[in-house]
This record gives C-alpha cells, sequence and structure tokens, in this order.
C-alpha cells in the first residue's frame, strides 16, 4: 500500500482469469509506482482476513467492482459492494464497477453508477481494446493524464503553487465529463502546470496537480471565466496581493487580496490549503463555510476595549483582513470562484495561487 493511489479490486472467483486480465493491462502503472493493486487473493494462510479486508479498503483511494452474475451471486460480493459506497458516501474512495459480462444490474445497490451504454468486456471484438479504455478511465479517476509528447514536455514547466484548495479541485474534478479528458488528448498547445510541492506533503500530492490542471483547463474552455475588474462566474489572471492567515476572525482564514486601481480583490478559503500546511477537517466545508465565518464571526474587535458589530459588510471584512496580513505584495496567479461582488469590490474562494513566473 506504499503507493499513493491504492486501488482494491472486489471480484467473484470465477472472474479470476478477467481479473488476471485486468491486472495484466494495469501492471506498467503497478512497475512505475504510480498504483498498487490488492484483492483477496493477496490475503494470506493464517491473517486475519476480515482485519485485512477492512484495512484495504479503508486505505483504497479507488475501489474496483467486477461486476457479472458471479459477482451478485458470490457471498463475498454484498459486503464489498457496501464498504465501497460506504467510501464513496464519505467522500475518501472512488468506485467504478466494471462490467465482465452481461448480466442484470439494474436492481442491484450499484445501479446508479452503470447505465446501458456502459461497456462490458466480454461483449467487445477486441479485449485489449476494451481493457485500454478501461485503464484510461481508472487513469483519469485518479488523476494520471494520458499526454501526447508534446504536452508532456510542456507539463515540466513548474507552478510554484502557494495555495491549493484540494477540496474544491476534488469535487470539481468528479464532475467533469470522460469525454472531456478524449479532447484533451488531441490538443498539443495545452499546457499541463507541475506542482513544485504537494499540499500537506501527503500521499495524494503526486495527483492533485494533474487534476488541478484539468479543472482549470475546462474551467476555462466551459464555463464563464473573467478578470477582477470584470468578474464572472469565476475570475483568473496576476496580480500584486498580499496574502496570509487571517487570525481575526472565529477560525484561521487564508487570504489574498490589495486594491488594484479602483478596485479591490478579496480571495478567502481554508488556511489548511496553504501549500505545506497540516490538514484539518476544516478544510472539507464548503466554500460558503469560509464566507460565513469570513463576515459573522470575527472574534475580536480591531483595538482593546473597542465594541463592534456581530456582522460586517464584505467591504469592512476585506478592509480588516488587508489591515492584518504582511504588508508587502507579491505577483500571483489564481483561479478562482465568485462569491461576491460590488462596485469596487470583488470576494472570490480561489483553487490555487501560485507565484507568477
Amino acid at each position: 500500500m506504499s503507493a499513493p493511489n491504492h486501488i482494491v479490486i472486489s471480484h467473484a472467483h470465477a472472474d479470476a482469469l478477467l481479473l488476471g486480465e485486468l491486472e495484466t493491462h494495469l501492471a506498467g502503472l503497478q512497475q512505475e509506482g504510480s498504483i498498487s493493486l490488492w484483492n483477496r487473493g493477496h490475503i494470506r494462510p493464517g491473517e486475519e482476513w476480515e482485519r485485512e479486508i477492512e484495512a484495504q479498503f479503508d486505505a483504497a483511494k479507488l475501489i474496483l467492482l467486477l461486476v457479472s452474475a458471479d459477482y451478485f451471486a458470490d457471498a463475498v460480493s454484498s459486503a464489498d459492494i457496501r464498504r465501497a459506497l460506504a467510501r464513496q458516501a464519505a467522500g475518501s474512495a472512488q468506485v467504478i464497477p466494471i462490467i465482465l459480462r452481461p448480466c442484470y444490474w439494474r436492481h442491484s445497490p450499484i445501479a446508479g453508477l452503470v447505465d446501458d451504454s456502459s461497456l462490458v468486456i466480454t461483449s467487445q471484438p477486441n479485449r485489449d481494446e476494451a481493457w485500454l479504455k478501461v485503464v484510461k478511465g481508472i487513469c483519469r479517476a485518479i488523476g494520471i493524464l494520458f499526454l501526447t509528447p508534446m504536452q508532456r514536455s510542456i507539463a515540466h514547466v513548474l507552478k510554484y503553487h502557494i495555495y491549493i484548495s484540494q477540496t474544491k479541485v476534488e469535487m470539481l474534478y468528479l464532475q467533469i465529463p470522460p469525454a472531456f479528458f478524449e479532447s484533451v488528448e488531441a490538443e498539443p498547445s495545452l499546457s499541463l502546470g507541475a506542482c513544485s510541492a504537494g499540499v500537506d506533503g501527503g500521499s495524494s500530492a503526486s495527483s492533485l496537480p494533474a487534476k488541478l490542471a484539468a479543472v482549470c483547463h475546462f474551467i476555462k474552455k466551459y464555463k464563464d471565466v473573467g478578470t477582477y475588474e470584470e468578474p464572472k462566474m469565476y475570475i483568473s489572471g496576476t496580480l500584486p496581493l498580499k496574502f496570509g492567515v487571517v487570525s481575526e476572525y472565529a477560525s484561521d482564514i487564508a487570504f489574498f487580496g490589495n486594491t488594484v486601481g479602483a478596485q479591490t480583490v478579496s480571495l478567502i478559503g481554508a488556511s489548511d490549503s496553504f501549500v505545506g500546511q497540516a490538514k484539518r477537517t476544516e478544510s472539507s466545508h464548503a466554500m460558503f463555510y469560509y464566507t460565513l465565518k469570513f463576515l459573522n464571526r470575527i472574534s475580536r474587535a480591531d483595538s482593546p476595549g473597542e465594541e463592534r458589530s456581530a456582522s460586517f459588510s464584505f467591504r469592512e471584512a476585506t478592509d480588516i483582513a488587508l489591515r492584518c496580513v504582511p504588508p508587502d505584495a507579491r505577483q500571483l496567479e489564481f483561479m478562482a470562484k465568485v462569491l461576491h461582488t460590488e462596485p469596487g469590490l470583488v470576494v472570490a474562494t480561489p483553487l490555487y495561487v501560485a507565484l507568477a513566473e
């Protein structure tokens, strides 16, 4: 389980040969250290098998269910499906059913994860091509992008990220339609920035930059992206911004902001999304949670003895934050989801912030 992308495969004993085919097609990724694989066949004699199964499912980033009539008939499948769906519901793993052979799945617990257009491995005229599609889907799920040689060379241009919102990136990445990734493969001019360091130094760092690049490219191509002067659904650009962790509120908040010309920019998010910061549970809250804290839960006054209202306007809260962070501004590149606009002010929550080259 040392690889950053641990994959658990649940299968029926009757489908052992098809399991072997899948593992053969994943062998290259396993040998290069991108993934690690586990299935029940790895349980050694004498091991406490229930504890081992629980440990493997708890460690999995991706859970593959090899679906067939035999799988649904197998005594272990219901327990594996229950574990897998619980992990997915908690947001701690992704579940991908792979239909090996034609079977009736419509009233099964995984019915919401498949449809009539789903690939059936043994029904394909070329089995290797079918498995290749599966492998590409797995790579997309764990953030390994298939790049052309030109894209690979561009991807080596480092971006020094100082802030990445893993919660937002993971949430948006799961919503990107598969067809988008196929179109990415045909775009040699796509610039995918590689991250020089991972958020909190954890095991997910290797795939986060690839997911961030895909999400940003999708947003730029299909969503309304504006500038700090003309904000739309998102804003993107490079500005001289002051930044730091603002501790004037009920809980620490990451803040990037400045007044540029007649416009003030305020980017707010989770303080533990700064690269190198230890992760805390509050990072999983929705973006508006931080907005509420930003506005309504300031814990102390500007000066001793000063009484203030418990609620502040966006302008007042931004002015307080600008006074709290270090005064020196740096040229920073960013993309952020807009939360609020008013004349002379835009408030947004960033997907990432990086040092501008």
